[in-house]
């Protein structure tokens, strides 16, 4: 090997690799859905997913489709409908 080829071979074993962009949206969740996703996190690598309860399941799996829709509709509130004075 030439000298170049072996600055190249150290300087490319050097460069971390590219990572891609994290697909999931966290901005879409609310805290309470975060710190769910933390202790669902804690409790996957306390028993394993084999180990996760169905309702566990289940709630990951919303998670899960909120962090990769390709669009999430904003959430609207709703203003409190008063009395109709006729």
């Amino acid at each position: 090997m030439s000298s170049t080829t072996t600055r190249l071979a150290r300087l490319e074993a050097v460069i971390p690799p590219i990572r891609e962009p994290d697909p999931y949206d966290i901005s879409r969740l609310t805290a309470a859905q975060m710190e769910r996703c933390a202790r669902l996190r804690e409790r996957v690598d306390a028993v394993g997913m084999e180990g996760l309860t169905d309702a566990e399941v289940e709630e990951g799996a919303a998670v899960t489709e909120i962090l990769l829709a390709p669009q999430w509709p904003v959430p609207t509130t709703e203003q409190p409908r008063g009395r109709r004075t006729t």
